[in-house]
């Protein structure tokens, strides 16, 4: 935090991207591209910082403007929702894994272009949070799961077209990799796209069984606390809640209890 104004790692990034296309443009010479760009080769000749630099140094150009405003929208609400230590582990993973990928096909004699920009990690990143929230409506009132696959096939194929095979798997795997990433945080929502593409009544849903009250057992009341001046339970009330808010920046939306989420509802109630 500076002040009352949060700080996301997502904004972080975009900051050292935005610095890394200004380099690219001050630089602006194809050999200083060749030196931060991924090539399997190149890599397996010195070129080790490579696997990093790819995503970090690109041309200035529509595509990579809409690429960073997604990432930092998008990006911000991901890294809410799984804190910021699962966020950065999620991102090294979109960061590394295209090059290694590359990296395989090399030794099973598929060539590539050269990995350059971080369209692949930021469209993974959407992805991610289209899993996680998918019926959210987005542009034009559409839910944004379907903007989420859109952009995928579109993505998909351009590069079929143009026979980049090991782009498409590397494209392909590093999306599975943040969906599942996401899904195994337990943080995502069912996509329904059966009921939504073959109609409602489709799929059949088994209704789960009501828990059952043991007999004999009546549930034991809480003891009732002696009521406090009303100064002292409000101070203790805001430091609560400066403390789950604490907690929401560092572990995320799904690290609360129920006492905290109830807290944070009526602090926010009565404001």
């Amino acid at each position: 935090m500076i002040g009352r104004i949060p700080i996301h790692a997502a904004g972080l990034v975009v900051l050292l991207q935005i610095v890394g296309m200004l380099v690219v443009v001050v630089a602006g010479s194809q050999a200083f591209m060749q030196q931060v760009y991924f090539r399997p080769e190149f890599f397996l000749a010195g070129k080790i910082w490579t696997p990093v630099s790819y995503a970090f140094f690109e041309p200035p150009g529509i595509m990579f403007v809409i690429g960073l405003y997604f990432f930092f929208h998008f990006g911000s609400a991901v890294e809410n929702g799984l804190g910021r230590q699962r966020f950065l582990s999620l991102c090294l993973i979109l960061l590394f894994l295209p090059p290694a990928i590359l990296l395989g096909c090399h030794f099973l004699a598929l060539r590539s272009s050269p990995l350059a920009g971080s369209y692949i990690p930021h469209l993974s990143v959407f992805m991610a949070f289209c899993a996680m929230h998918p019926n959210v409506p987005s542009f034009f009132g559409v839910r944004i799961k379907w903007f989420g696959l859109v952009f995928l096939a579109i993505g998909t194929l351009q590069l079929v077209g143009a026979r980049e095979w090991p782009m498409v798997l590397a494209l392909l795997a590093t999306v599975a990799a943040a969906v599942s990433y996401v899904r195994k945080a337990g943080y995502t929502e069912r996509f329904g796209l059966d009921e939504e593409l073959l109609g409602p009544g489709r799929r059949i849903q088994v209704p789960k069984p009501k828990p059952r009250r043991k007999a004999g057992r009546k549930p034991r009341r809480k003891p009732e606390s002696k009521l406090r001046p009303r100064s002292k339970v409000a101070r203790k009330r805001d430091s609560e809640v400066d403390r789950i808010l604490d907690k929401i920046n560092e572990e995320g939306l799904h690290s609360l209890t129920d006492d905290e989420r109830k807290l944070l509802k009526d602090a926010a109630g009565e404001k």
